[in-house]
């Protein structure tokens, strides 16, 4: 079964820092934790669907990446532009 997610217009790159939205930690290797919103990751990748609804999973192990880098990935699935420094493109583009 495909699951289809929508979301709302109005919910944009406002909704990253927002403690009720935010369902998912990504726990990151120096010891910190992002938040993001389960809807906005599902709507752009079936991985994210998969963890969500199957797996019933809202914390994420990222250790391997960058807070930087997760950071950028999320901004670009919130915003819908992505803005990289050329350091950062290599580990953005493995998330």
């Amino acid at each position: 079964m495909v699951l289809k997610v929508v979301v709302p217009a109005d919910f944009g790159i406002e909704n990253l820092h927002c403690d009720f939205h935010n369902n998912v930690v990504f726990k990151l290797g120096e010891g910190e934790d992002i938040r993001a919103n389960s809807l906005i990751l599902s709507y752009h990748s079936s991985v994210f669907v998969r963890l969500f609804v199957e797996l019933n999973q809202s914390v994420l192990e990222m250790d391997d990446f960058s807070k930087e880098s997760v950071k950028s990935f999320l901004e670009a699935l919130y915003s819908g532009e992505i803005q990289l420094d050329r350091n950062l493109f290599r580990d953005v583009s493995r998330v």
